[in-house]
């Protein structure tokens, strides 16, 4: 992902400081959606989502941009 959509960055945020809030998830999920280029199933998205939520959009944005040949974070 070379730009963020400033919108999805503000609902990841708010999601994150009321987890519990699934109006904010599904407001993220959408968000999602809309960004990608090719149709996405939401529960694919939903997956994604959350595993960005757990590692963080940096590290995501980081290990996911073209630029470094698509590695991974190493295991630790």
């Amino acid at each position: 992902m070379d730009v963020i959509d400033k919108g999805f960055r503000t609902r990841l945020s708010d999601y994150t400081k009321s987890p519990e809030n699934a109006v904010l998830l599904t407001a993220a999920i959408t968000s999602l959606m809309a960004l990608t280029a090719i149709p996405l199933d939401p529960s694919i998205a939903t997956i994604v989502i959350l595993y960005i939520l757990k590692i963080g959009l940096n590290v995501y944005c980081k290990y996911t941009d073209r630029g470094d040949g698509g590695t991974l974070p190493p295991g630790k």
